[in-house]
């Protein structure tokens, strides 16, 4: 298996992230403005959708980038521990980033979320590949 397209998208993935958080576009109370305008709702009511919407893109995000490394690491022993580790981290690295970003701040409950992401994103993909490897060997057998 090649593994560069992976590493590719992996890297790709990072920098979306890293765009995400270093624009004013994906601040909070941008958000919050721009999902009032759309549903034509008052900003206060449009609060929780946001909030919804933001943590389930951390949620998705880091699950993603899990997966990703997971199959870069393949061959390691412990490739789901490595993958989610270094997406964990990657999500630590873009709180400690958010620090110096105006209209940003870190926020560890983004990290537990990112973390739980990566975990259940891995949880999905160890149980998906364990079906596929087990419909393969009752087909040879």
């Amino acid at each position: 298996m090649k593994k560069w397209p992976w590493i590719c998208a992996a890297v790709l993935l990072c920098a979306l992230i890293f765009y995400f958080t270093q624009s004013d576009n994906f601040t909070n109370g941008s958000t919050i403005r721009k999902l009032s305008t759309i549903m034509e709702e008052p900003k206060d009511d449009v609060k929780v959708f946001n909030m919804v919407l933001r943590k389930g893109a951390h949620f998705f995000l880091f699950g993603t980038l899990a997966i990703l490394l997971k199959i870069i690491f393949y061959k390691h022993k412990r490739s789901y521990l490595v993958a989610w580790f270094g997406a964990t981290l990657y999500g630590v690295g873009d709180e400690i980033h958010q620090l110096f970003v105006p209209a940003r701040g870190a926020s560890i409950f983004d990290v537990m979320i990112d973390s739980s992401g990566a975990c259940l994103g891995l949880i999905i993909f160890f149980s998906i590949n364990r079906h596929y490897k087990r419909a393969l060997q009752s087909e040879n057998t």
